[in-house]
């Protein structure tokens, strides 16, 4: 061999995560500004998630107080909004999931959003699929959309300034 010869060598190596979850759990603080929620009645959250992930989330919204005792709920406990794609007998994703709920904010718990300080949100994450083994790529991805309904209330001044 010479002293310039040299032997450049390429190659990948694919090495999927392959594991079952349980309950992993995920929580998240937002502070308020309580002063959006000054005119509005109520509201809908509309949340549109399309997932490849093998994965299940159940999501809390809790609204608390300054102390961190919860004072109303945007969800029934802990709702799945998130569904696990399908995955084959390998544990392979086969198909995304789609799944679209509405969180409903009542007259009440508005009143309560005005007079909290925060809102934690709580996520649990499971392998669905009846908890069998599954793989991760790094192609997989989640789309996550969300809008927002609302009923608000205004008072509009009607009164004009007589002009000389």
């Amino acid at each position: 061999a010479l002293d310039i010869s040299r032997l450049d060598v390429t190659f990948g190596l694919k090495i999927p995560l392959y594991f079952t979850l349980s309950d992993y759990e995920i929580r998240d603080t937002i502070d308020l500004d309580s002063s959006i929620f000054e005119n509005l009645t109520r509201a809908t959250i509309r949340v549109n998630v399309e997932n490849e992930f093998p994965l299940e989330g159940k999501v809390g919204l809790y609204i608390v107080d300054e102390n961190y005792d919860i004072i109303d709920s945007l969800t029934n406990g802990l709702e799945v909004l998130i569904e696990a794609a399908t995955v084959d007998v390998s544990g392979e994703t086969i198909d995304i999931s789609e799944k679209k709920s509405d969180l409903l904010a009542d007259e009440d718990a508005i009143l309560n959003l005005r007079n909290s300080a925060k809102v934690i949100i709580v996520t649990k994450l499971g392998t669905g699929n009846n908890g069998s083994p599954v793989k991760i790529y790094s192609t997989h991805s989640m789309r996550i959309k969300l809008g927002l309904m609302a009923e608000v209330n205004f008072e509009l001044d009607n009164t004009q300034e007589d002009e000389d």
